[in-house]
Formats: structure tokens, C-alpha cells, sequence
């Protein structure tokens, strides 16, 4: 069964509660109510005047369907801005990550030949190098 069509039975079954609520809410409201009669004045009205025609109701299956439209529509457009922002976060990361690369300078490793002295400004170097390293490793723990 493919994601869209247990989706939209899901959805189908939620509009029929929704549904099902609103009919019991109805009924209870019509129970407690109380009929008292209101006087009513004759009115006069001109036959020639047209009487507004009123919309057709929706049935309970074409409300249930039009709901279930609206909220696939709404769970569609909530799913393509997630999409987005996903894309968006990743060539986010991608930039990050590339500008990270070009500031990181290659660091040579000195190598001294095995006859030689170590002089001072050689070991200062090599200082430098190493305490670059920890630095790097300390920020990205």
C-alpha cells in the first residue's frame, strides 16, 4: 500500500469522526433546546420580488472529500517547504565546509637532515605547527 493512499484513508477516517462529532453536537443541541412561540407580525412581501435561491448543501461524502483535498493541498505545500529548507541546509553545510577547506592552510612538516643541528628559529617553527594543530582539534571537538 503506497504512502498516499494509506494517507488518504487516514484522512478519510478523521473527517468521518470530525464528522460523526458534529452530528452529535447538533443533536445535543437540538435536544436542549426549548420551543417557545414568538409573536410574529404579517409582513407584507411584493410578489413580483424575487426570493434569494439558497446554495445546495453538501452532502456529508462531498464535505468528508473536500476536507480531505484541503488537507492533502495543505500537508503537500508543507511537504515541498520542507524540501526546501532541507536543500537550503545542505548548501549551507556545503559552503561552510568549502570555506572551511580553503582557509586551512597546508602545513609543511619540517624535515631536518639527520647530520645538522636543530637551530632555534627551526624549532619556533615547528612550535607554530603543532600548536595550530591542537587549536583545530580543540574547536572541532
Amino acid at each position: 500500500m503506497s504512502d498516499e493512499s494509506r494517507l488518504e484513508e487516514r484522512m478519510v477516517e478523521e473527517a468521518m469522526k470530525l464528522d460523526a462529532e458534529k452530528r452529535k453536537a447538533t443533536t445535543r443541541d437540538e435536544t436542549s433546546q426549548v420551543d417557545i412561540p414568538i409573536p410574529v407580525e404579517p409582513v407584507q412581501v411584493a410578489m413580483t420580488q424575487e426570493t434569494p435561491q439558497e446554495a445546495p448543501r453538501e452532502t456529508a461524502q462531498q464535505e468528508n472529500f473536500r476536507y480531505l483535498r484541503e488537507e492533502r493541498e495543505r500537508l503537500e505545500k508543507k511537504l515541498e517547504q520542507e524540501r526546501r529548507e532541507k536543500e537550503e541546509l545542505i548548501r549551507y553545510v556545503q559552503q561552510a565546509s568549502m570555506k572551511q577547506q580553503q582557509q586551512e592552510p597546508e602545513i609543511e612538516e619540517y624535515q631536518a637532515p639527520a647530520d645538522e643541528y636543530l637551530e632555534g628559529k627551526h624549532l619556533n617553527k615547528y612550535n607554530q605547527q603543532i600548536n595550530l594543530k591542537l587549536d583545530r582539534e580543540k574547536k572541532a571537538r
